[in-house]
């Protein structure tokens, strides 16, 4: 993932993170209208189930004081049905004592006739006779009212103790209605109330859920954010070291270009066959004496003894001994590393050349001029640069020799 993918990455997160959070607004409220609307269903079913227990209750207590006020209609209606009757029999003792009463005063009747055998009908016995029977009507029909009177009483009695009972019957049905209803009401209070502080407790635990969501994606925003601004700090901390390096690169490549111009000059002027060359001391040996052109000292070692090919690489022309030490390149520095490609194409050399080292200087062949040139300044300049050796392989990999 490259510069531009992972900036990409960090906003479309921290953007991504930022919807979520914008959206736990609306997932909160979708889950309690979700539960408000069961909770007012609930709410609702439970009240029509107590409304329906309200009327069965309403509707038996109507039945009971339905059932109590026919008994008590029918009992009342008993007794003055017993009312009528003796007021009937009353009516009727009347009757036959002033019925008797006629019969026994009457001129014709057998009471006179009796009298009248006797010779008494013409005496005042008659009269008092008369007398006696009127009152024995009278003591009848007094008699006959009284018990009248007496029964009325105490059918009114007994009216008046079935209205009592009736009360009495009928205000103990409303006293279990009352009671049934106060039931009802306290189990729905209590069944209400346990559903409302359900409710309270839903929509608390909600509120710390969609909470605790929303600190974790601020968290885990604030997190992209950071990476992002690592990131842009990295990239403006590279930016600048960038900067530096093409700084650093422009003034060593100035230094260069003029070491370059003054090496140039060198290898004219030996090529042109001058003497009292500014080069550095060097001696390859073979299977016989070779002097540098400019010290024109003598090897003289034991190696000089040794066959001619023994100091030469392959090539035939290229000695492996600088100085009487064997050239070698153990770091594995090239030419590519410590000039350019246009300084090494001025020079006829590959940039994959190695960089020969003998003792602690480094040297460069240069074929056209069959001689090695010291180059200890140069690898020092790019281990100063911090440049690593095995770097011409980029060189490669762009198709630059």
């Amino acid at each position: 993932m490259n510069w531009d993918e992972l900036n990409e990455y960090y906003k479309n997160s921290i953007n991504q993170t930022q919807q979520q959070i914008n959206n736990l607004q609306t997932e909160k409220q979708n889950a309690i209208n979700e539960y408000e609307t069961g909770y007012n269903n609930q709410l609702q079913q439970y009240n029509d189930l107590q409304q329906q227990q309200q009327n069965y209750i309403d509707t038996w207590a109507a039945n009971q004081k339905e059932q109590q006020q026919k008994q008590t209609d029918y009992n009342i209606g008993l007794i003055n049905q017993n009312k009528e009757e003796a007021a009937k029999e009353t009516q009727k003792q009347t009757q036959d004592a002033y019925i008797d009463y006629m019969k026994q005063t009457n001129q014709y009747g057998g009471a006179l006739e009796n009298l009248a055998s006797r010779g008494l009908a013409t005496q005042g016995y008659s009269e008092s006779s008369k007398v006696a029977m009127y009152n024995t009507y009278q003591n009848r029909v007094a008699t006959a009212n009284a018990a009248l009177t007496k029964a009325n009483t105490d059918y009114d009695n007994q009216i008046q103790q079935a209205l009592l009972n009736n009360d009495a019957a009928l205000a103990e049905t409303a006293l279990e209605q009352m009671k049934q209803t106060y039931q009802l009401a306290l189990s729905g209070f209590e069944y209400t109330s346990n559903l409302y502080n359900q409710r309270l407790s839903y929509l608390q635990n909600i509120e710390n859920t969609y909470y605790d969501r929303g600190q974790n994606l601020q968290a885990l925003q604030a997190g992209y954010v950071g990476e992002l601004g690592k990131l842009r700090q990295y990239q403006d901390e590279m930016e600048m070291e960038k900067q530096k390096r093409a700084l650093a690169q422009q003034q060593w490549e100035r230094e260069f270009a003029e070491e370059q111009r003054q090496f140039n000059a060198q290898m004219n002027y030996k090529s042109s066959g001058g003497s009292g060359g500014s080069s550095s001391s060097k001696s390859y040996s073979s299977g016989s004496s070779y002097s540098n052109s400019s010290t024109g000292t003598n090897s003289g070692n034991s190696a000089a003894t040794q066959k001619k090919s023994d100091y030469y690489f392959k090539n035939g022309y290229q000695p492996q001994y600088i100085n009487n030490i064997k050239v070698s390149n153990p770091e594995g520095w090239e030419a590519a590393q410590i000039l350019t490609v246009e300084e090494c194409a001025s020079l006829g050399i590959k940039a994959s050349q190695n960089v020969w080292k003998a003792g602690d200087k480094y040297y460069l062949w240069i074929g056209g001029q069959k001689d090695y040139v010291d180059v200890t300044k140069h690898i020092k300049e790019a281990k100063k640069r911090n440049i690593k050796p095995g770097l011409v392989t980029i060189y490669k990999s762009l198709g630059i020799k």
